[in-house]
Order: C-alpha cells, then structure tokens, then sequence
C-alpha cells in the first residue's frame, strides 16, 4: 500500500505526544522559544505545526531528551496552541452570495475564534495543573472555573470543572451553527448575534482569565501566555490583520507566535509597512523556514534518527554511501581522479567543451589546473555539469546536433547521502517519508543505491502528482496549468544544462517579472504554500508580500523529472523563459529520445 505523505506524517494529525517521540530539536525551535513575539513562514511540510506543538507542555514533558528539563525549565511561557479551524471561513463564506450583512458575517467568525481559542485555553490550564502543579486543590479549580463560567457567559448551570467547560463552550458552538443555516436566508433570524456572549474579545478576556489563573494558582509573574496560532494563511482577513497588530502589543503578559504561508497576505502589507506598524528584531522575530532548510544539519539528523530507529547503523556513510558529484571535501586534480577522468572523457565527445576548456587555457589532454585559481573559478563550479553532461551525452559536435546514451535510470545521479540531504529541501514530511520508504524495502546492512533511487523516483513522482492536483483557480489561461507552467521552467533549465552549448554555470533559478499576470502570479503564490517554488535570497528582516521581482528556486524534488544536479547557479528573468524557443542553444538531448 503506499503511504500518503500528506497524511501519515503530517503533524495536524498527531497529539502533542505523538510529536514529542521523534522530535529532533533545530535552530528554528531554539528561536521560537524566545521570549518574544514571533512569527514563522514557511510551505506545507516544513515543520511549522511541529514546532508549534512542540511548545506545549504534554510535548514537552514526554519529549526524551537529555536537555529537555533544562529547555523547559528556560522556556518563560506558557503555550496555547490554536490550530486554524476551516470553519472560522465558512462561516464567513456561508453568506457570501446572499447579501452584504457584514456585521453578522464577522459576528460569526469572530465567535468561531474566540471558542476555539478558549478550549485551547481550557487544555493549557488543564495541561499546567497536570504537569507542573501536580498537588494543586480542586477548591482552585473550582474557584477558577466559576470565573471562567461568568467571564465566558456559559450557562450558570455548568458544572465547574475544566472538561465541563470545554464541553459546555462545545455545545454553544453546535448550538450557534444549527442557528446559522436559518440566518443566511432569513434575517430575523439574526438576532442570535444579540446574546452576550457574541461580545466576548478574545484579546482581553485572556489577558483577564490568565491574570485571574495566575493569582489563584500563585504563578510567577515572569511567566507569560503564549497565543500559538497555526496556519494562519487559512485564517480569516480581519484575524491576520489584528494578529499582526497584535505584534506591537504592549501587554507585558501576553505573547503572539504566529505561523503562516512564505508569502504573507495583501491585507497584512498596510499593517506592517505603517509607521506603527511592528518591525523586525524590536517588536517580534521572523524564522523563514527555507532558509534555516538550507543548513544540512538538521535534514543529517532526521536521516540518523531514522536509521539507528530501524537498525543498528549509526554511520550514515556506510549505510546510504556518497556521491562524489556532491562531496565539498578537497578534490584531487591528478591525471588518475575520477573528476579529471571524466573531463577528459567528456571533452573527447563534446566539442563545445572542448572549446570552453580551450578558451579559458585549460589543456583538453592533460586537463589538470595549473594554479588554485582555476580550481575555484573553474573546476569547482563546472564539477557537476561535467558529470551530468558525461553521464547523458554521446556526442556533441560543432554544427552536428547532441546524440544522447539510451538511460533508462539514473542511478548513480540521484543516489547517496549528500542527494538524500538535499534532495526534498529539507522538508521534513518529504524526508521522513522518504528515508522510511527507503528502510522499509532494504534488507541488507547497506541500502543499495538502486533502493534509493527508486525510492527517490517514487517520492519525486508523488509531490509532482501533488503539486498538479492542488486545486487553483485561474481567471484568464484557459489551457494553462500548473504542471504546464513547471515544465516550461524545468525544461528551460534542463536545456541550460544538456543543450548544445557547453554552460560552466547553467541558469537554475528566476526572478518572476511578469507584472499583471494574474494567473502566473497564482501559480507562484500557489506552489509556494505547497513547496513546489521556493524563495532565494529573501531578506531575513523584510517581509514578502508580493512576488514581483523575486528569485524562486524549483523544489530539489522536480530535478529528477528535469535531470537536474541539486546545485544552485544563475538566474534569470521568468519573461526570458516564457518568450524562449530554444534558438541560441540547440534542442537539449531529450527532445527526440523522450517524446
């Protein structure tokens, strides 16, 4: 049966425990402890909820590690974790095609957040009392439920205990939604929106009730609450817009760690570009995923974890091997190395590389630099395309046309620990589904490298058929779609790569310049919250809002597809791709065998 990554290793679906087992502590937990606001962006799969989840006590206090009493003891908060409930739209959506009745609208989803977010408040206090006051009296917990009963509007006749309370917040949600159904066609049905509890402000009424909390239960003053608010990019407008206020809060009790999409939304920009508007490193701080992603580190954990889990390896070399197309130790230049071997071998079948070495005095018969600086200038950075190139091509002769090897696999491209570090970006729900799948089919005590290609190949085809059937509207582009769009990309650089013309530097990456293309700029913005593009270069203390002029990256899990090295070169305006025919560099070496 095969596993759906979305699912089996999506931590939405897993209770704060359940994360807690296999969680690996990284850079971006280290900032998100902090004492301060903070907010993380990042696509779908990067380990935002992880993280989030991670914050809260039940995670913490089943989390086996050796540093874990140190890290929660430093930790100056307490979390509550609001997971973004679908329904606090609907329910705005509900009354979208009927009228214009936008106090009831907003009446409605505010009511919606204000009771997820005090159930999760509700399992907050459940969780300290469980865990860190263990000896705490039931006439607290009495005296603490009655204010909630009366600072919530419940029903008089709920029973003061913590579960009865969260079940009776429960029940007035149920209550409200079989109301709104009538609402949207009949107006005097409206007058739902009158009881007291439609009031409620979440801002205060947790600063109130925590306040309240922490006198009865003698909490240090130095300990804060934390508002955890995951997956904001589905949220609301009015809720993104007074969360990122929020962000300048003055409230020396209250904290706001926000996770969203990497592109934040238009409604937001005003907020944060205003002149009160909160800034970077004063008032919060940002953690942009894809960047700390680009740190091996952490992926090299996750693989290691899983391993010394499912055997008794602990030596990732061993184990999985390495691929000398993407060893960064020192190379050996001498006439027997394998690198020299295949520029030779290369040169003797590609005139066009030949030519390059010629021009930049390199002997194409002896090809061994001659000083450090052809090393670094040259044969460091052709060193991968030397490899692709070889390993594809036949022949390539001047005014004659590439002939290419019959390959049916790939093997010793995409094999081998460096590829399985970088070969999903370092999104760990791709990593771990891979790394197990891989584990899963191996039964000796080195996995082969046909195991992981074909393991790689499988998981590649997978986020490729993901990101195709992501459902996107598109307005104008009737033929247009998101596979068409990728490929046009993935091609272009493949033929940067394999095409006639010998490119020491390959164009690998673009800078999106299509202004007012609305449907391209959906895709963008799309394939970015599912990880199919990521952002290059994006300034840590500046937010993105929009993508015109940025530099984006294809996912590492496309290069397969594209025979692509997982290197990053050049850039290229997105314009030049789409209004490219290939004329200045012959048809690339698939043209004929592939289609």
């Amino acid at each position: 049966m095969e596993v759906n990554f979305q699912t089996s290793f999506n931590a939405r679906n897993l209770d704060p425990k359940e994360v807690a087992e296999k969680f690996i502590f990284s850079p971006s937990f280290d900032k998100l402890k902090n004492n301060c606001h903070t907010v993380i962006l990042g696509a779908r799969g990067c380990g935002k909820t992880t993280l989030m989840k991670m914050l809260t006590l039940p995670a913490l206090h089943n989390w086996n590690n050796p540093n874990a009493k140190k890290i929660i003891d430093e930790i100056p908060f307490y979390a509550v974790y609001i997971p973004t409930d679908i329904s606090w739209i609907l329910k705005e959506e509900s009354f979208k095609n009927y009228d214009d009745d936008d106090i009831f609208k907003k009446s409605i989803s505010k009511f919606a957040v204000n009771t997820n977010l005090f159930e999760s408040l509700c399992d907050t206090f459940y969780n300290i009392l469980k865990y860190e006051l263990t000896n705490s009296e039931e006439e607290k917990e009495f005296e603490l439920c009655m204010n909630l009963i009366e600072r919530w509007k419940l029903k008089k006749s709920t029973v003061p205990k913590l579960q009865y309370i969260k079940t009776a917040l429960q029940k007035r949600r149920d209550d409200v939604s079989q109301k709104i159904p009538k609402a949207i066609f009949n107006r005097t049905e409206r007058q739902l929106i009158d009881e007291d509890y439609f009031e409620l402000d979440y801002k205060t009424s947790v600063t109130t009730v925590t306040t309240i909390f922490n006198r009865i239960y003698n909490i240090p003053t130095s300990k804060k609450m934390a508002l955890c608010f995951d997956e904001l990019e589905f949220a609301p407008a009015w809720l993104k817009k007074e969360l990122y206020e929020r962000l300048r809060s003055t409230d020396q009790n209250l904290l706001f760690k926000l996770s969203s999409s990497p592109l934040l939304p238009k409604e937001v920009e005003e907020i944060m570009k205003s002149e009160s508007g909160a800034s970077f490193g004063n008032d919060f701080e940002a953690i942009k995923m894809w960047e700390l992603q680009s740190n091996n580190e952490f992926p090299r954990k996750i693989i290691e974890s899983l391993l010394v889990s499912k055997s008794n390896f602990e030596n990732l070399e061993s184990f999985f091997g390495s691929n000398i197309r993407y060893i960064k130790k020192l190379e050996s230049y001498t006439k027997d190395s394998i690198y020299i071997k295949e520029i030779k071998e290369l040169q003797s079948k590609d005139e066009m590389f030949r030519d390059f070495l010629i021009k930049n005095s390199i002997n194409p018969i002896n090809p061994i630099p001659v000083n450090e600086d052809q090393k670094s200038s040259i044969y460091r950075k052709m060193k991968p395309i030397v490899y692709f190139r070889n390993y594809f091509l036949r022949e390539n002769r001047i005014n004659g046309k590439p002939i290419l090897k019959p390959n049916k696999k790939y093997i010793e491209l995409y094999s081998g620990l460096e590829v399985l570090i970088n070969i999903t970006d370092g999104n760990p729900r791709w990593l771990i589904g891979l790394i197990n799948s891989i584990l899963n089919n191996n039964n000796g005590n080195r996995v082969e490298n046909n195991v992981q290609y074909d393991e790689i190949i499988k998981v590649s085809n997978r986020f490729i058929n993901f990101i195709k059937n992501t459902p996107i509207t598109l307005k104008d582009s009737k033929s247009l779609t998101t596979e068409k769009f990728i490929d046009k990309i993935g091609n272009y650089f493949q033929n940067e790569l394999l095409g006639y013309k010998f490119q020491p530097e390959p164009i690998s990456s673009f800078t999106f310049d299509l202004n007012n293309s609305i449907d391209y700029e959906n895709i963008i913005e799309k394939g970015l919250l599912q990880g199919a593009f990521i952002l290059v270069g994006s300034e840590k203390e500046i937010y993105d809002f929009e993508i015109n002029n940025k530099r984006f990256k294809l996912s590492n899990l496309f290069y397969p597809r594209y025979k692509l090295p997982l290197r990053m070169n050049k850039t290229i305006k997105l314009s030049s791709i789409f209004t490219n025919t290939f004329e200045n560099n012959k048809p690339n070496l698939f043209n004929e065998y592939e289609n």
